[in-house]
């Protein structure tokens, strides 16, 4: 399933029933983002407020359980106590587990989501199998959930993950099983200028040109050296629009091999103030610097005439459509309403299709 798709349809099976979920993917593809988005959709339905758990935010979810608890674990970190609760004596004789505070926080909530990340990297026999209680019972020990709440869990396969290892059939069996595919260039895009909105366009401008480096292949991640993933591009692309531009954080986010295709990528030059004069001599640039033009011809359009250019890429729909996309809203709006109405038809008919072809 697509990444984009995944947060609708945990929400379906929410109202349906809230069984249990896992979901399965390669590192960095944006599961974890999914769940967040699925909860916060599921919260907005109910009219409730979406909190995120925290030891500060416990006593009020107690006292006031009309909410959306989002309560957020990562398996490799925790111990078996951290699950299922501290044991104390009590009186008679005998022991009682005390629940952690995100357990007893998650039986009274109104809406609960329980979200399990690393399921599949648990190298601790005693904490995959109190996971797997959690998955299968929705219990923390003995503090069972309320009915609001749903659990969902996350890991890699193990072809995608070298310390991923299966799970027992019985759990499979019982659980909904999910594949989440890496998301295109363009459904990361689209997740960029939504939740981020401004972020450095060359990234994305170099994966229209590499897709394939979106996401590395699985034999290149038994190594020391960080990967390129969605994850990773949208940490550079946010740190690139704040003027971090080394080399060495590059190479630390995307890999030595990926590093040095786009710290060369971003190195192009290119001479913006002949193109300006000369549209024709667009045609006569390679890729790599005509993606580079117009990223900066899209910066400069914020405080100068751009005009003449724009009125030539008219007759390049595919790459006026990249330059639209590459300039802010207003910008965008500005340069729509300046052209004929007879070209934002074709420019919208163009875009329709080039969507429909990439998806």
């Amino acid at each position: 399933m697509r990444i984009p798709e995944i947060p609708m349809l945990i929400k379906s099976l929410y109202f349906a029933g809230r069984p249990s979920l896992l979901i399965l993917g390669p590192p960095g593809i944006g599961k974890s983002e999914s769940v967040r988005a699925a909860a916060a959709a599921v919260a907005k339905e109910l009219g409730l407020p979406l909190v995120e758990y925290s030891d500060d935010v416990y006593l009020d979810v107690v006292k006031n359980p009309e909410v959306c608890l989002l309560v957020d674990l990562r398996l490799t970190e925790v111990e078996p106590a951290d699950i299922v609760g501290v044991p104390r004596p009590v009186d008679g004789g005998a022991v009682q587990y005390f629940p952690q505070a995100w357990a007893k926080a998650l039986s009274k909530a109104k809406c609960g989501f329980l979200f399990l990340d690393e399921l599949t990297n648990v190298q601790r026999d005693d904490v995959a199998a109190v996971a797997y209680k959690l998955l299968l019972e929705k219990k923390a020990g003995f503090t069972k959930f309320s009915e609001g709440a749903m659990v969902v869990a996350a890991g890699n396969d193990p072809e995608t993950s070298p310390i991923a290892r299966p799970l027992p059939a019985p759990l499979i069996n019982r659980v909904v099983v999910l594949k989440a595919e890496p998301p295109t260039v363009e459904e990361w895009y689209q997740y960029m200028a939504e939740r981020h909105g401004d972020f450095d366009k060359r990234t994305y401008l170099y994966l229209t040109l590499y897709p394939e480096d979106l996401l590395e292949k699985a034999a290149s991640l038994e190594t020391v050296n960080n990967f390129a993933t969605p994850r990773s591009w949208t940490t550079l692309a946010l740190l690139l629009a704040r003027g971090v531009e080394s080399p060495d954080v590059i190479y630390g986010l995307l890999g030595p091999a990926v590093g040095a295709k786009f710290k060369a990528f971003i190195s192009t030059k290119v001479d913006v103030e002949d193109v300006l004069s000369n549209p024709q001599k667009f045609d006569g640039l390679k890729p790599d610097e005509r993606l580079i033009l117009l990223h900066e011809v899209a910066r400069a359009a914020e405080h100068r005439d751009v005009s003449k250019f724009v009125e030539f890429l008219q007759g390049r729909m595919e790459w006026l459509i990249l330059f639209l996309r590459l300039v802010k809203r207003d910008v965008a709006a500005k340069l729509l309403s300046a052209m004929p109405h007879e070209v934002v038809t074709r420019l919208y008919k163009v875009a329709t299709i080039v969507e429909k072809l990439k998806k």
